[in-house]
């Protein structure tokens, strides 16, 4: 299963698993969203069954480097939810199951 927002990427990559033999499936989604993930996860356990290896490594710099003081809060919460609020969503859809 390949995730993520660049859907030619993701054509890509996934015409490259079939062309070598595997099965892939493209999902996207807003992986701060709970709703999202947990809608990825039915859908990839539906087609593939239980998931038994997750690689949670979304995530990123949001915001330009610079003392904290001239973050703004848009910046922050940007930085938060894509560096650890994804990562806690796709670990309590995937791993509660």
């Amino acid at each position: 299963m390949v995730h993520g927002r660049d859907g030619a990427a993701l054509s890509s990559i996934r015409k490259e698993i079939e062309l070598a033999g595997g099965r892939s499936m493209q999902v996207s989604g807003d992986v701060t969203n709970f709703t999202d993930v947990e809608a990825a996860r039915l859908r990839i356990e539906g087609e593939f069954g239980p998931v038994d290896i997750l690689v949670a490594n979304a995530g990123g710099s949001f915001t330009p480097p610079g003392p904290l003081e001239d973050t703004s809060e848009e910046g922050w919460r940007a930085s938060v939810d894509g560096n650890l609020t994804r990562h806690s969503l796709l670990l309590r859809a995937f791993c509660r199951v």
